[in-house]
């Protein structure tokens, strides 16, 4: 078979090779690289530290993995002569201080990753306690529906229904509360949040006991139908799961806190870090 290479093909790949050689060999090119390789590694790093928070052990090895390449690109950018890069292509005075001001800024945030990791065990019992919240709270909203159209046909007690629909409107809310405690985007995170959830939770154990066996002080009578009462007891068999669950997460308070505090320090913001796109010179040819 012939082979047939064009001419200007050739010139374009002896051209592309030529860039690529000047390149190499241009001033700085060392630093230049290694700083945008850390700003490549900081932007990623924040979408991992965020899915490790979630509780997931893969972004949670991703994220050490990161940390490590960022550690060894800094020691490389700090300690040129024992990294293999070439002495002669030592940046000037404000590369100095560009490398400078990233070492220091990664010191800062390398801790936080600690603080995050140091949270693991925590975040990812988070993780399981709020999937046994939802689980448990979709079958509450469920049965609750359920109970609503049973009291409506036989129609039952109007405050009974109208505390029926209340407690749906609660179980919908229940399940979206864990996932705001180490969320850095959700709006208006307080640091209540731990007790409003188990007072919500409290509210919707009493009304189904109350439902089921009257509470005096509510003014709930208890239901008299036994379709509507067998219901009851299933509701509040998965209200139990829910508070056991909660009682769980709100044993996690502290670290949970942490990770969240370290998670809101982890934000990519590319202002607070020296431009990888300053050229910087040598400051001395090799004598």
């Amino acid at each position: 078979m012939k082979l047939e290479v064009s001419v200007p093909g050739v010139r374009r790949l002896v051209t592309c090779l030529l860039c690529l050689a000047l390149l190499a060999c241009s001033p700085g090119s060392d630093q230049d690289a290694g700083l945008h390789e850390v700003h490549y590694h900081l932007m990623h790093l924040e979408k991992e530290a965020r899915q490790a928070a979630e509780g997931d052990e893969e972004a949670m090895e991703a994220l050490e993995s990161r940390r490590d390449r960022i550690d060894a690109r800094m020691a490389a950018l700090v300690e040129p002569e024992g990294s293999g890069l070439a002495k002669w292509r030592q940046p000037d005075a404000a590369g100095r201080a560009a490398i400078a001001l990233t070492a220091k800024r990664w010191s800062e945030q390398r801790q936080e990753i600690e603080r995050l990791l140091a949270s693991r065990n925590a975040l990812i019992k988070l993780a399981l306690a709020s999937n046994e919240v939802s689980f448990a709270s979709l079958t509450i909203r469920s049965l609750l529906d359920e109970i609503a159209r049973t009291l409506l046909k036989s129609e039952g007690d109007v405050r009974s229904l109208f505390l029926v629909h209340r407690l749906e409107f609660l179980a919908h809310l229940i399940p979206d509360w864990p996932g705001t405690l180490v969320d850095i985007d959700t709006i208006g995170r307080v640091d209540g949040g731990f007790w409003n959830c188990g007072r919500d939770v409290a509210m919707l154990v009493r009304s189904l006991t109350g439902l089921r066996h009257g509470d005096a002080e509510f003014r709930v009578d208890a239901v008299q139908s036994t379709d509507v009462q067998i219901l009851l007891d299933k509701a509040l068999e998965a209200a139990a799961s829910v508070s056991a669950a909660v009682e769980r997460i709100c044993g996690l308070e502290n670290e949970l806190n942490a990770a969240h505090e370290a998670l809101e320090a982890l934000r990519y913001r590319e202002e607070d870090w020296p431009s990888p796109d300053r050229p910087y010179t040598v400051v001395a040819d090799p004598p």
